[in-house]
């Protein structure tokens, strides 16, 4: 007897499996698909510009650090610069002073042989003495700029001087004379002495 074959039609689900297969779109599951937080690139992006704000962090550290030590080498040299100079012009006006009392006697007040001692001496003062006692007076020339001569009035008007005689050796005819120049440097007391020596024939004409 034939045989006769049906033909079996396909069912929907088949056809669909057999056919393209949809998107995750398309079968509305979201959560395979890459976010932008999610990105490769943009995570790299996030590390390029982490590693960028640590360098400059870096950068200004060590740009502050060079200005600081910059800063503070010049300010030290200032220093070093005005203490220098302070040394040098208390040593001139310790010069000045000695010459002045070894060539003009007569201008200064001599104490009595008998109030000199070999260990402390006796003080020396001008006969004149100006209102301020042991202040110098301001060089004849002085900077053009009013700004400048006032620096300079400032600067010559911490020094100030005294001046001591000593007995002399036995068997000498001299007095020992000590010019001290003192002022302060960075509120530090300093002082220069200076030493010479006058025949005391010459303090008793000038008494």
């Amino acid at each position: 007897m034939p045989h006769h074959a049906t033909a079996r039609v396909p069912d929907s689900d088949s056809a669909a499996g057999s056919g393209t297969e949809r998107t995750p779109s398309e079968k509305g599951d979201q959560s395979v698909l890459p976010t932008h937080r999610d990105r490769p690139g943009s995570r790299r992006r996030r590390r390029r510009e982490g590693f960028t704000l640590v360098e400059v962090l870096v950068a200004l550290a060590v740009l502050s650090v060079a200005t600081w030590i910059i800063l503070s080498l010049f300010s030290s040299s200032l220093k070093l610069e005005r203490s220098a100079r302070s040394t040098r012009v208390a040593t001139d006006l310790a010069r000045d002073r000695m010459a002045d009392i070894l060539a003009r006697p007569a201008a200064y007040a001599w104490p009595a042989a008998d109030a000199v001692t070999a260990e402390t001496g006796a003080p020396l003062k001008l006969l004149n003495e100006p209102p301020q006692a042991g202040a110098f007076a301001l060089p004849a020339v002085l900077p053009a700029s009013p700004l400048a001569q006032s620096s300079e009035k400032v600067f010559y008007e911490r020094f100030s001087w005294e001046a001591f005689v000593k007995r002399p050796a036995e068997g000498r005819g001299f007095y020992e004379v000590l010019v001290v120049v003192r002022w302060t440097e960075a509120n530090r007391p300093q002082q220069v002495v200076l030493t010479g020596s006058i025949p005391v024939a010459m303090t008793k004409e000038a008494s």
